[in-house]
């Protein structure tokens, strides 16, 4: 190889112009590719089998606390309204997954 085409060596290694050339192209295609949407980055993370571990661990302490504090009879009076409370949140999160994918 001669001198021209020849930039440097990097750990025995020759960079010539055309591999220059093609790192300078792969960085202007990263630089124009879509910037990844925040709804997709999330649900991508609440895809992972550490956060449905953490979810079902934290119902069951929740279901063990009520249960131990005796307030299960409170909470069997007002499910319905308990219930439409809790169904706004999963709405919401079920349609930003929705919109997301």
């Amino acid at each position: 190889m001669d001198e021209a085409t020849m930039f440097s060596v990097v750990d025995g290694k020759e960079i010539t112009a055309e591999m220059v050339q093609k790192l300078i192209e792969w960085e202007r295609q990263k630089s124009k590719r879509k910037p990844k949407n925040p709804f997709h980055s999330l649900t991508k993370q609440l895809r992972q089998p550490e956060v449905f571990l953490l979810i079902v661990w934290w119902l069951a302490l929740l279901v063990l606390v009520v249960w131990v504090s005796g307030l299960s009879h409170v909470l069997w009076r007002s499910w319905r309204p308990l219930a439409f409370l809790s169904v706004i949140p999963l709405f919401f999160l079920g349609l930003v997954a929705f919109i997301a994918s």
